[in-house]
């Protein structure tokens, strides 16, 4: 049954649309809907129901019909079309054993006026039909457009987060309707909700048994909103609803909450136990579009989180790439190989070189995992103690052992949900090695002292500079234990195998360590290439920050790098291409001659220019 919800002079009631064909509008009290606006004519408008569909049309009177800001002398309507004349304001809902329909998609295609700048008033029949009032107690907020805009932007400016958001849409919602109960819900499929905001419910209460889930489970079917009549009005099954009845509640309000996308997303239910009427079509109205603002605020919030995201990931990404300077190809393929596996939730062992930048392999894994915002919680194995490895492993209990005067929660349930990461594996003793296998294959640790397992969810990277599978030969390794850490092998080729790295490593550090006010010179990158680098990455480090601390002016000479006498240290017996001998043969040199390119061309035997010609193609190849 559609019924016509009026306001005007700041008064509300309602007309069943039954029994008739023609319904007059007008000030005249002979009118089947008759209005008291002084700015209406006597017989100004008139209802028409034919064949189910419902007209409007002026007939008499000189104030046009106005329609989503437009003036019309007839159109037809439907649930949830607005119209004003004069002074007054009508919607047409349906009506449905004390529940009123509104079709919220009439009334999010139609402006806002009515909805922002309609005052709420005494609820009285025009024909003087008694009606109760709005509970005085309750004071109603200033209802202009403008102050309500004011609300609106404050609610934006507020809403920080997810839950800042819920919190100040229920409190509006409240304000606005002088509702004294409201509640957000997200629509999880056609016969489940999950409550996500309430306002004036215990935190610990149960929603279903507070609240009407008739009307939830009516709007999630029916897509539109739903507004209750006075449940204490005779005749109407609404009104003996358990959650009705047990709770007192005279007034309810539902809106159901769409995506832009137009999916039904979530419900906005407001209701009051002290107004003796129900909420008014234009208060449903409101609510609609606060639901709908909810909704785009909500969605920008979610896109906000997305993109703070995506950036925090492209600076993690920037950091690894910085921390992994990698220009040689057997870098690159390493690094290529390090995504890949960082994509799975294999174990992983890396193995190199002291100094190689195993760790930092191990960070990248974790960086570029689904494990990213989680722990990563790195433990040296040669550094731990035997008797202490269980205790900085699986942690330990109060008073465990002399000395356990706290609690410790240990390394893996520290690194719970995120990656273990065990540098020099390779040299944990025999019978630690059979505790940590333990705790990998049951996925669970129990801390010393303690009588019951914990449960842990981690993911291992462990890392060694020894050659475990020489290991396994002795025993010094368990076998089982070695397959189940190496599922994924890395190896990380040592800093004389990747010489097309050593400049720009070297370049890195002078940035990093003077702030980018030191440059090295064409005769210390020279120097730095010659040498043999028993260190590894860790020693050209070394060697760049102590060549920064005493270098003077903005340029590193290769006297200040302190590799005198230490180039021809280490003999490289693995072999070279005549291009490369050549390469290395002028570098030595140069660097003999403290980088004079003028001396080194005649001990070299080549004109100048041509020396030059050289040591351009080398630095392009870097």
């Amino acid at each position: 049954m559609l019924e016509l919800r009026i306001h005007s002079d700041g008064r509300d009631w309602q007309v069943p649309l039954t029994g008739l064909t023609l319904w007059r509008i007008g000030r005249s009290e002979g009118c089947e809907i008759s209005i008291p606006d002084r700015f209406m004519s006597a017989e100004h408008a008139e209802l028409t129901l034919v064949d189910g569909k419902l007209s409007v049309r002026r007939s008499g009177g000189q104030k046009p019909i106005e329609i989503d800001g437009k003036t019309v002398d007839t159109t037809e309507l439907c649930s949830g079309s607005s119209f004003v004349i004069a002074h007054s304001s009508f919607m047409v809902v349906t009506a449905r054993d004390g529940m009123n329909l509104i079709d919220t998609q009439t009334v999010l295609g139609q402006t806002w006026s009515s909805a922002v700048a309609t005052g709420i008033g005494t609820t009285v029949s025009p024909a003087g039909e008694s009606q109760e009032p709005l509970a005085p107690a309750a004071p109603v907020p200033q209802s202009s457009s403008m102050h309500l805009l004011a609300q609106l932007f404050n609610l934006l400016t507020k809403a920080s987060n997810k839950e800042a958001l819920n919190q100040a849409v229920l409190e509006l919602a409240c304000g606005r309707l002088t509702a004294t109960r409201a509640v957000l819900a997200r629509v999880e499929d056609a016969q489940s909700l999950r409550i996500t905001a309430a306002r004036g419910l215990p935190e610990d209460a149960d929603i279903k048994a507070l609240i009407s889930t008739t009307v939830l489970k009516q709007i999630i079917d029916e897509r539109q909103a739903v507004i209750i009549g006075n449940t204490a009005r005779a005749g109407t099954s609404i009104g003996k609803q358990p959650s009705i009845v047990r709770n007192h509640i005279r007034a309810v309000a539902c809106t159901p909450v769409f995506s832009t996308s137009g999916k039904l997303v979530s419900l906005l239910y407001v209701d009051n136990q002290d107004r003796p009427s129900e909420f008014s079509a234009h208060e449903a109205e409101l609510l609609i579009w606060l639901g709908q603002i909810y909704s785009l605020l909500d969605e920008n919030l979610e896109m906000r989180r997305r993109l703070e995201a995506e950036v925090t990931e492209l600076k993690r990404c920037a950091i690894a790439g910085v921390q992994m300077v990698a220009e040689a190809p057997s870098m690159i393929q390493l690094l290529e190989r390090v995504k890949k596996a960082a994509a799975s939730e294999a174990a992983v062992l890396i193995l190199g070189e002291s100094g190689t930048g195993k760790e930092c392999i191990s960070r990248m894994l974790h960086q570029w995992s689904m494990r990213a915002n989680t722990p990563f919680v790195a433990r040296n194995c040669a550094a731990v103690p035997e008797n202490l490895f269980e205790s900085e492993m699986f942690g330990h209990k109060k008073g465990a052992f002399t000395g356990a005067d706290n609690e410790r929660k240990g390394a893996f349930v520290e690194a719970d949900g995120g990656t273990l990461f065990l540098d020099e594996i390779g040299d944990l003793s025999y019978t630690l090695q059979t505790k940590l296998l333990r705790a990998l294959q049951e996925r669970c640790i129990r801390p010393v002292g303690a009588d019951k397992d914990v449960p842990v969810n981690v993911r291992i990277i462990c890392a060694t500079n020894k050659d475990l599978r020489e290991c396994l030969k002795t025993r010094e390794f368990r076998e089982d234990l070695y397959y189940r850490l190496a599922t994924v092998s890395l190896t990380v080729p040592p800093l004389r195998e990747r010489r097309d790295d050593i400049v720009p490593l070297a370049r890195h550090f002078a940035r990093q360590f003077s702030n980018d006010t030191r440059k090295l010179v064409p005769a210390a990158e020279a120097s730095l290439e010659a040498y043999g680098w028993p260190g590894n990455v860790r020693e050209l480090r070394s060697v760049i920050e102590q060549a920064v601390i005493f270098s003077s002016g903005s340029e590193i000479h290769s006297e200040e790098l302190n590799l005198h006498g230490l180039a021809g240290g280490r003999i490289d017996l693995s072999p070279q291409s005549l291009a490369e001998v050549e390469r290395r043969h002028i570098l030595q040199v140069l660097q003999n001659v403290h980088g004079n390119k003028t001396e080194a061309a005649k001990v070299l035997g080549l004109a100048r220019s041509t020396l030059v010609l050289k040591l351009q193609s080398f630095h392009n190849k870097n």
